[in-house]
């Protein structure tokens, strides 16, 4: 007894951890991407990208002790498909290994984006399909929704649930497959234009000899009309750059530049409006996800209680309690909906037909004590 005592609270420790790391991993997805967008400092927007990692093993770690339990007790089928763990494995393992795990791998080795002058497109195509799998983030909302009780219906509450999750993930899909087609699919995007503009200036720039010595004027004039040229270099020194070293520390990371070589040039882009883009997309796509889920649990679970589960509730008293007599309920505006039909029919036949039976019981009980007291008093 004891021992089924601790594991209780453990179990229920457990949860209570999960759905706090669920709210914090929102939190830090939303701020992962508004400081892209707000073009918050390297260091804060470093440390948001460890602290994403974070969650993503933390529930990757989740997931496999979940399946791990769910194949021990024989229950596999049931927790990936009936309490959603087909949730909990995209929310964490496709994460940790696309997006989370690159990005710690990148900062950690100090690579940046480096490719040839042709495959400038391609890298970029990458990032931004890494960066839009953060919206798999977003499917932690769902779980959420086991937690919370905005109505007192079993049933309401089961409903509005599934009708959520298959909402939500519905409309991440949809968001996710046209950001994938778009990151591999060559379509007149602001990707496909950054793929484009490095070749065209790089071209340019050795067409006209402009990083030769003595041309440094004329390459600085070029250079500021091109904003996203960041440095040209060779081996040995430095013929343009936009910022200084110490802006390159505080405001670029790994992944704000793309690096190219073209013979013994070097040269940076800056590719953080790219960056700044996605994050946007992600943002709006995070809000429009809350907003569902709210219109969802208020608007929708409150719909679904009044026209469901308060007539089957009035109805349920009524048929199982002898003194509850409350009619439903019927909206003329829903009075052709199954539920409503049943309602009215328990109003109209039920309710007499009990109120006839228990008038007749009453008589009947009456009628045999007065006769009861009538023999006493003759006898």
């Amino acid at each position: 007894m004891v021992g089924d005592m601790r594991q209780n609270r453990g179990v229920r420790f457990f949860e209570g951890f999960i759905v706090v790391a669920i709210l914090l991993a929102l939190v830090q997805t939303f701020f992962e991407d508004f400081s892209v967008v707000a073009g918050w400092d390297w260091s804060t927007r470093r440390l948001l990208v460890y602290t994403g990692f974070g969650f993503d093993l933390l529930f990757t770690i989740e997931f496999l002790v979940r399946l791990f339990f769910a194949l021990w007790r024989r229950k596999a089928f049931e927790y990936l498909v009936h309490e959603r763990g087909w949730i909990d494995f995209l929310a964490s393992i496709p994460l940790l290994l696309l997006n989370s795990g690159p990005e710690v791998l990148s900062l950690l080795g100090g690579v940046s984006l480096a490719g040839g002058v042709g495959g400038a497109s391609s890298m970029l195509s990458i990032v931004k399909a890494i960066r839009m799998a953060r919206i798999l983030r977003l499917l932690r909302v769902l779980k959420l929704l086991r937690q919370i009780r905005n109505t007192d219906s079993v049933m309401a509450q089961r409903h509005v649930g599934k009708v959520s999750t298959i909402g939500v993930s519905a409309f991440v899909f949809v968001i996710l497959g046209f950001g994938l087609v778009d990151a591999f699919v060559p379509l007149p995007t602001i990707s496909d234009t950054y793929g484009r503009v490095p070749q065209r200036i790089i071209s340019y720039i050795n067409a006209a000899n402009l990083a030769a010595e003595g041309n440094e004027a004329t390459l600085s004039q070029y250079a500021a009309s091109e904003p996203t040229l960041l440095l040209v270099k060779t081996a040995d020194s430095t013929r343009y750059s936009r910022f200084g070293n110490e802006y390159y520390a505080t405001y670029f990371g790994p992944s704000d530049y793309l690096y190219l070589k073209s013979g013994q040039l070097q040269f940076y882009f800056d590719v953080r409006p790219l960056n700044a883009d996605q994050s946007l997309n992600n943002l709006v796509t995070f809000a429009a996800i809350l907003l569902l889920v709210i219109l969802m649990l208020l608007a929708y679970g409150s719909h679904f209680t009044r026209t469901v589960t308060d007539p089957l509730h009035v109805m349920h008293r009524g048929m199982s309690e002898g003194a509850y007599n409350l009619e439903a309920h019927v909206p003329l505006r829903y009075a052709t909906d199954e539920v409503f039909q049943l309602a009215e029919r328990y109003n109209s036949h039920y309710l007499p037909m009990k109120a006839r039976s228990e008038l007749s019981e009453e008589s009947s009980v009456m009628d045999i004590g007065t006769e009861d007291i009538s023999d006493l008093i003759n006898g």
